[in-house]
């Protein structure tokens, strides 16, 4: 009955091994020798089979399982580092920087040799994992992380380049260029050791930017009520002045409505807008203010007119000949047109029909 028994857990206990040992890889590209090893435990299982003493063969069972579950420790170290590996390649293949490419895989390749030199020296499956997952962890960890680090900051620097490029942010041109110079630098000199560094200088500039950014959409929000502003004042006026300017000053009045209008559709370019809308203020400020003067010329010199007029008609009543009194006409300064040229002209009529006046009276 015992041997019967012994003979049933010893099959258990073949079998078993033998589903390990189906189960472990046939290969490894990490550990030299890996193949032998495996060869040499598949002889172990196949001579402890027609072993004949019961003790020796238990004792060997137990030893043969301990090999087998650090060769399988094995297998799935070299699992994960293949899987770190893909990740590790994933960030690299988006980075265009050959140089720091090179960097990173020159190290995962130390390591790997590092493991083939372990897997030389160390003459038991056990000791060769224990040294291998400690060079494991000491190593591809911290590796994997940095490149991460590197990848996340790259990242950032392009994605900040990309927005300073965009209108919406309503920065001047000169801006856009400082900037991008900043992030550009700090891009070609990012490496694997400065990068707490670089990422400090980075947010300093990713600052500077959000400040500015603000700055400029204040500024940008208050031209464009300065533009409308403008062009409300530029309609009113136009509506008030059309039957009073001439067709030069017509001209004028429309120029500027058209740089206006130019201005407007170049609104999110802050260069163009803060430049120009304040020339066309300052042209605006001007034209409506020489207007201003004409028609204040324009409204004494009527007064003066009218009371030259009254003087004279008074004047003819008392005076026979009325020939001999200077003559004006009442319509030209009813319909008196609002540029210098006109007023002038009035003006100097008026100013020589007091002087006929005065000589006539003086000569009588």
């Amino acid at each position: 009955m015992g041997s019967q028994t012994s003979k049933i857990v010893m099959s258990i206990l073949a079998n078993q091994i033998d589903k390990r040992y189906q189960d472990l890889e046939k290969s490894s590209e990490l550990f030299s020798g890996y193949d032998k090893r495996t060869k040499h435990l598949k002889k172990r299982i196949s001579v402890n089979i027609n072993q004949i003493q019961l003790k020796d063969k238990i004792i060997n069972y137990f030893i043969i399982f301990s090999e087998l579950r650090s060769l399988k420790k094995l297998n799935i170290l070299e699992y994960d580092f293949t899987i770190d590996q893909k990740e590790i390649k994933k960030y690299l293949d988006d980075l265009d920087n050959e140089r720091i490419k090179q960097y990173f895989l020159e190290r995962i390749l130390l390591f790997k040799k590092k493991l083939y030199r372990l897997s030389q020296n160390i003459i038991t499956v056990k000791d060769l994992f224990y040294y291998s997952e400690n060079a494991y962890k000491n190593k591809i960890p911290a590796i994997k992380d940095q490149i991460i680090d590197y990848h996340s900051l790259y990242k950032k620097i392009l994605y900040l380049i990309g927005k300073i490029k965009n209108p919406v942010t309503k920065l001047t041109n000169i801006e856009r260029i400082n900037l991008t110079y900043l992030l550009k630098r700090k891009l070609d000199f990012l490496s694997p050791e400065n990068i707490s560094k670089i990422d400090q200088d980075v947010n300093s500039v990713n600052q500077r930017l959000i400040e500015k950014i603000k700055i400029n959409r204040e500024i940008f929000e208050h031209s464009m009520v300065r533009l409308n502003e403008l062009e409300n004042k530029i309609d009113n006026f136009k509506d008030s002045e059309k039957d009073s300017l001439n067709s030069s000053q017509s001209i004028e009045i429309e120029q500027i409505t058209s740089d206006l209008l130019k201005v407007k559709s170049h609104a999110f370019d802050m260069d163009y807008i803060l430049n120009d809308l304040t020339i066309i203020e300052n042209k605006f400020d001007r034209f409506s203010s020489h207007i201003n003067i004409l028609r204040s010329r324009r409204s004494i010199i009527q007064g003066r007119g009218k009371a030259m007029i009254e003087t004279l008609q008074e004047a003819n009543q008392y005076i026979d000949d009325s020939n001999a009194l200077p003559k004006i006409n009442k319509n030209f300064y009813d319909n008196l047109l609002l540029n210098d040229r006109s007023i002038n002209s009035a003006s100097n009529a008026l100013v020589n029909c007091k002087n006929d006046l005065i000589k006539y009276i003086k000569s009588t």
